[in-house]
């Protein structure tokens, strides 16, 4: 009986905790959709494919909840093992969905707004930019800036679109 009421707590969890991410991804494409300017970017494909994972990751849950839900009707040991499998393969989903999406989520919007380019998690001078480069296999972009004393990294997956707009915008600070 405990295992099903723990099972029940993580359902609901991990549930919420789709849910509040869904939302908050889906609020932040509609806030920068606000903003008016001609250069930015957006890769609607890697877009696309974060809102599969999470629609997934929700499928997964609610067949999770169906299932156990009907697994407490019928008393069996066999079940909860069963129940027991099938929360530790949706847990560990779960972990690899959310390091997937923090990891994508910095490439997907790009805007420059008041000499400023902004990202989702954050917003960057362009004066305080000191270099911008990719690797060679040209799989991820990284952007190196001043913020206060101290120099931070942003690395996101890279795209064409994103390297001819930071040309365009930063010039000489872009390095192939």
């Amino acid at each position: 009986m405990t295992s099903q009421i723990i099972n029940i707590i993580l359902i609901f969890i991990i549930f919420s905790f789709l849910m509040f991410n869904l939302f908050k991804f889906i609020k932040n494409k509609l806030r920068i959709n606000k903003f008016q300017t001609e250069k930015k970017f957006f890769n609607k494909n890697l877009y696309i494919t974060l809102l599969i994972l999470f629609f997934a990751a929700l499928l997964l849950e609610m067949i999770q909840l169906i299932m156990f839900i009907a697994f407490i009707f019928i008393n069996a040991k066999w079940i909860e093992w069963t129940s027991m499998a099938f929360q530790l393969v949706s847990l560990s989903y779960f972990i690899v969905l959310l390091l997937i999406s923090n990891k994508m989520i910095r490439g997907i919007f790009v805007l420059v707004f008041e000499n400023n380019l902004i990202f989702i998690e954050n917003v960057v001078p362009i004066d305080s930019i000191h270099v911008i480069t990719n690797n060679l296999k040209r799989t991820t972009m990284t952007i190196s800036f001043v913020e206060g004393e101290i120099i931070e990294v942003i690395q996101f997956k890279y795209h064409w679109k994103l390297k001819d707009l930071f040309k365009e915008v930063c010039g000489e600070k872009y390095h192939d």
